[in-house]
């Protein structure tokens, strides 16, 4: 998946991107650590755009599940 030209996927808002706090009942704005995401993520996927819907499974880690277990 590549990242827009126009720059829509710098920073995508978390699920809850405007959130109220209950001390202040200000909002606060959530964004993705663009380098973390990417880190996770692998050198083989770009950030989505703003608004995507994104599935994530670490890289590797279906390797280390022992599938004979859950099967039985």
């Amino acid at each position: 998946m590549k990242t827009p030209a126009n720059g829509a996927g710098a920073a995508v808002p978390s699920s809850s991107a405007a959130t109220t706090t209950a001390e202040t009942g200000s909002a606060e704005k959530k964004t993705i650590n663009v380098e973390l995401w990417q880190a996770c993520a692998g050198p083989l996927v770009n950030l989505p755009a703003a608004g995507t819907h994104v599935v994530y499974f670490p890289q590797g880690h279906s390797e280390q599940v022992n599938f004979s277990k859950l099967l039985h």
